[in-house]
This record gives structure tokens, sequence and C-alpha cells, in this order.
């Protein structure tokens, strides 16, 4: 059975925005990446601008940024713009050690 995205709860999709800041942090804005959380399923990164491994220890705590690297199904670079995937290094390091 396919889920519509209209009929999506919380229970199936989480959208976590970690960064909106355009081409430069700021003191309340870190630089785009947004993470979607589908559960079971796997998570989604759209961008990975720098910080956005921090972000999302924030928000989640270390312990479930483990499960969250070793659970992504995809990274989404929507261009080669810096502020979109500067984190990249960052994330796959801390992705191939097993801990953030």
């Amino acid at each position: 059975m396919r889920l519509r995205l209209a009929q999506a709860g919380a229970e199936e999709l989480e959208v976590v925005f970690l960064g909106t800041g355009a081409a430069m942090p700021s003191k309340y804005r870190n630089v785009t990446s947004i993470y979607i959380n589908r559960f079971a399923r796997g998570g989604m990164l759209l961008d990975c601008g720098e910080g956005t491994l921090g972000q999302l220890t924030r928000r989640f705590g270390r312990a479930k940024v483990k499960n969250i690297l070793c659970s992504l199904a995809c990274v989404w670079i929507s261009h080669i713009h810096a502020d979109h995937h500067a984190g990249l290094p960052r994330w796959f390091t801390h992705s191939s050690m097993g801990s953030p």
C-alpha cells in the first residue's frame, strides 16, 4: 500500500529544518539542510550545509544520531554551491566511524 504525502501523518513522516540561512550561517540560522525522517523506512537528507551534524545532534542527541547515520537512505544535494554540501565530509567521516 503506497502512502500519499497528503495522507502522511506524524507517525509516518517528520520534516526537520536544520538550516535555512542561505550562504552564510547566522546566530539563529544555520546554512541549508533539511532532514526527512521516514522512521522505519530510513531518513533522507536534503542538502548538507556545514554544521548539519551538529544541528542533528542538538535536535536528537548523540545516541539517536548514530541511528540516523546508519539508516540514512539518501543524501540529495540540490546544487554544488558550498553552502549546500560543505557538511558532507564531516558527515561521512562520522558515519564511517560509527559515532558523531
